[in-house]
């Protein structure tokens, strides 16, 4: 019984740190795209040339 519960509460306890570990994992990549493309298209809407260009040129209005 007592077992069974200490396992129960461990196993609660890791479930949470795995769902919390693969949310800041989601989290550190979606950031890290979101920085990637906002620096890319800082610099295609600047006048200097881009990097390699991994985002076309947006047209000038």
């Amino acid at each position: 019984m007592v077992v069974g519960c200490w396992l129960l509460v461990v196993g609660c306890w890791l479930f949470v740190v795995g769902c919390l570990l693969v949310v800041g994992c989601l989290l550190l990549v979606v950031g890290c795209w979101l920085f990637v493309v906002g620096w890319e298209y800082n610099l295609t809407s600047s006048p200097f040339p881009t990097r390699i260009g991994l985002i076309p040129n947006p047209p000038y209005i």
